[in-house]
């Protein structure tokens, strides 16, 4: 995906003044990967627009590769973090909520 271009210009150099945003074409009710090739966001934020509140929905699986500490909110709630399941060696899935 590529970001859209900054809003204003000053001869041949860009204000860098913008908010990065990346528009796609995504299927509902499907996964999802996204790796990030620089340095990732300090906040992001995801939407699905025209999404049939209830019904459409998109499971993202965000690579994380540099250490940072990151806590997920949705709708303002803080998300508690998957937990470990020392037997199988794996996060323990979060259940689909409305």
């Amino acid at each position: 995906l590529n970001s859209f271009m900054d809003h204003c210009w000053d001869g041949h150099y860009t204000c860098q003044k913008r908010l990065s945003r990346f528009p796609s074409l995504v299927e509902t009710n499907k996964k999802y990967e996204i790796y990030f090739t620089g340095t990732q966001p300090m906040k992001t934020r995801y939407t699905i627009e025209g999404g049939e509140t209830g019904v459409d929905w998109l499971h993202l699986i965000i690579d994380f590769s540099q250490s940072r500490l990151f806590n997920v909110y949705a709708n303002d709630v803080l998300i508690k973090a998957n937990e470990y399941d020392p037997i199988t060696n794996e996060l323990v899935s979060i259940k689909k909520t409305k």
